[in-house]
């Protein structure tokens, strides 16, 4: 049925199977226009068939609010909550109950829980699997702390790390970015020409703090033959900067060296230690030559020096 501008409708119930308006449709003196798809309507909800819910509050109160519901979604679900300062809050609902946020993908568990309860409160991150609680894994108190439960705190790129510039200092960088503990092979050489040596024991550790290497060396000497100038100590885990305020050796114990070493000191930009001895005179230290090793000699020693 079409109804015309200057018709009208008759009858006290009328039924029409489809109507076509001419012009404007007006109700309770709004017009309506551009209907789109529409919405159906039943007794206990509204159902849209295609289309959106744009710039429209959703409930009673000036806040959107979604009753609770489970369902199946083919595909993404977007929640675009606006400009300005945009917040998706979820809470439940009684006094006493702690926020909480869970996804699931298969049996895997990611979960966010505030713990409110506890002393201090905190936010919990976890994981888990088989769609139970998850193990906790981050900590995030109330006061700012950060505490790791489970697992390690991993740096993802070289050179970044833990940043300390927000206390007060004067040093030339407070980026803590490196941390290593390992094993390497000491030697010993000679500055003109290098030795030939045969180890009993040839050993060496080292834990390295950002550019501060500390290493401990034991070296036990078989067979000693040929080898000029001075000797020096090799293989030191990484080269050594090249400021001239050099890294120092001390010795802890050595044995059958023709005069007994007392110290070393790191060479610039190298792997390598100078190896001391007192003088004749007992009074200064100096370099130690080639021959005064000749086999069965012992060197237990540390030193430490910042790296290049």
């Amino acid at each position: 049925m079409t109804i015309k501008q200057q018709g009208g409708i008759f009858g006290r119930n009328p039924t029409f199977n489809d109507v076509e308006v001419e012009g404007t449709l007006t109700v309770n003196g709004e017009p309506i226009s551009d209907f789109g798809t529409m919405a159906q309507q039943d007794a206990t909800s509204v159902n849209i068939d295609g289309g959106n819910i744009d710039g429209t509050i959703i409930g009673a109160s000036s806040t959107a609010a979604l009753s609770a519901t489970t369902g199946t979604f083919g595909g993404d679900v977007s929640i675009d909550v606006g400009a300005g300062n945009p917040k998706m809050l979820v809470k439940t609902a009684g006094a006493g109950n702690n926020p909480y946020v869970q996804l699931q993908a298969s049996t895997n568990v990611f979960d966010m829980m505030g713990v409110f309860s506890a002393s201090p409160d905190y936010w919990r991150v976890g994981f888990g699997t088989g769609g139970a609680a998850s193990t906790e894994i981050l900590k995030v108190f109330s006061g700012g702390d950060v505490e790791v439960e489970n697992g390690n705190l991993v740096i993802g790129t070289s050179g970044k790390g833990i940043d300390f510039s927000a206390t007060s200092g004067t040093g030339t960088s407070e980026l803590f970015d490196d941390y290593e503990e390992g094993s390497f092979v000491p030697s010993l050489g000679g500055t003109t020409s290098d030795p030939t040596i045969a180890y009993t024991t040839q050993t060496g550790k080292y834990t390295k703090i950002g550019r501060l290497v500390h290493c401990e060396i034991t070296i036990i000497i078989s067979s000693f033959s040929g080898g000029s100038g001075n000797l020096q100590l090799e293989g030191l885990p990484f080269s050594s900067d090249s400021d001239d305020d050099r890294g120092c050796l001390y010795v802890g114990f050595s044995a059958n060296w023709a005069s007994g070493i007392i110290s070393g000191i790191s060479n610039t930009s190298t792997t390598t230690v100078s190896l001391r001895k007192f003088d004749a005179n007992n009074n200064q230290s100096v370099a130690v030559p080639v021959t005064d090793a000749s086999g069965d000699e012992y060197l237990r020693c540390c030193i430490t020096y910042h790296a290049a």
